[in-house]
């Protein structure tokens, strides 16, 4: 029994790495589920998606007929994101994995971290997006 509890460290980081939901493209890349923080950093900063959108386009997009603020509006885009779940995570994973000898040879063209940040799809109509270094999923 005690052979078997020396395991447990080593048990435990293997599940955190598993859990950690990242996969590297030959070191120049790295995919990663992104948490709730993260995925909130992403949507909710005032860069050139925001900064180039009109007011009613920000309206239309909250699905609402009035004209919104930038402020409002990031305030819409980051009460979107979702916690990606354990089931997200056993799905996603092999399908990035999967990635990764296709994609090598382009790994230097990539940004160095790629985040894939679930959101409720409320902010693009249901739609995949990016933005910066980032991939929106519903």
């Amino acid at each position: 029994m005690k052979a078997s509890l020396r395991f447990a460290p080593l048990l435990i980081l293997l599940l955190i790495a598993r859990c950690s939901a990242q996969v590297s493209i030959d070191g120049a890349t790295t995919f990663s589920l992104a948490t709730v923080e993260q995925g909130r950093a992403v949507l909710g900063a005032d860069d050139l998606y925001i900064q180039n959108q009109t007011a009613w386009e920000r309206g239309a997009r909250m699905q609402i007929s009035a004209e919104e603020s930038a402020k409002d509006f990031l305030a819409f885009e980051t009460q979107n994101v979702l916690p990606w779940t354990a089931a997200d995570r056993r799905k996603l994973i092999p399908i990035l994995e999967s990635l990764v000898q296709p994609l090598s040879p382009y790994a230097s063209l990539y940004p160095k971290n790629v985040l894939f940040v679930k959101t409720s799809g409320r902010e693009e109509y249901g739609a995949a997006y990016t933005r910066s270094n980032a991939i929106m999923l519903k």
